[in-house]
């Protein structure tokens, strides 16, 4: 199974790496190329953007992808939204996973506009969504260890 992991993030990392433990899925990680020296998840990586909704639907549909994660940082709104449009043109799976709301603590410190962020970045997502194309029959199982999905 060929899967796209839009990362960018600790957390997408973590997960491509563990799906080394799978050796079915063949995942390519991509990041967005906003970092001049990223730290590099383990596996296959493509770095840079891949033209908006046209030129990611382009990607997915030539290197033969059977599902897309999105794994990528809260503010990667385009991102989402490119990967929902072509993920839907293709009739594709899509995982979205996001780090949960933060709220500031006694951690937290003024950013460059005035604004708190904390000193410890999140380190665990939660899925907010699972769009599955229409005739799909998806098992689903999830422990506290894992989530599992197949299709």
């Amino acid at each position: 199974m060929n899967v796209l992991l839009l990362g960018g993030t600790a957390e997408a990392r973590r997960l491509a790496a563990a799906a080394g433990a799978w050796p079915e899925i063949a995942l390519t990680s991509s990041l967005a190329g906003a970092v001049a020296v990223p730290l590099l998840p383990e596996g296959d990586v493509r770095i840079g953007g891949f033209g908006g909704v046209a030129g990611l639907t382009g990607w997915l549909r030539d290197h033969h992808t059977d599902a897309v994660v999105d794994a990528t940082h809260p503010f990667a709104t385009r991102m989402t939204a490119s990967a929902v449009a072509a993920t839907a043109a293709l009739d594709l799976p899509l995982l979205l996973l996001r780090r949960p709301g933060w709220a500031a603590g006694p951690s937290a410190r003024p950013g460059p506009r005035g604004d708190t962020s904390s000193s410890r970045p999140g380190d665990y997502f939660d899925v907010v969504a699972i769009v599955w194309p229409q005739g799909r029959d998806p098992q689903i199982r999830h422990t506290p260890d894992a989530f599992e999905a197949t299709f």
